[in-house]
């Protein structure tokens, strides 16, 4: 399977803070994670990136054993503390 990500700075900024990444967590099974910039805000790139990883790390921790089982659904409970 091919994917990419891409983002553009826009018209009104001089530099991109937004944070995206593609990340494999099973044979069958890929989480993509987009993070918007603080815009306008001082390191707002460091801030999405931040929130970036924090995210991929948590997935990652919740499905640890589901994945090594290639079991991937997630209960709504746990799907919750992914996303909150």
């Amino acid at each position: 399977m091919n994917y990419f990500g891409m983002s553009d700075v826009g018209k009104v900024r001089d530099h991109n803070e937004d944070s995206f990444d593609i990340v494999s967590l099973a044979d069958n099974a890929l989480l993509a994670v987009v993070c918007d910039g603080m815009g306008g805000l001082s390191c707002g790139e460091v801030a999405s990136r931040l929130a970036l990883d924090t995210f991929i790390d948590t997935v990652k921790r919740i499905c640890a054993l589901k994945i090594a089982e290639n079991r991937l659904s997630l209960s709504d409970r746990e799907a919750y503390l992914v996303l909150s």
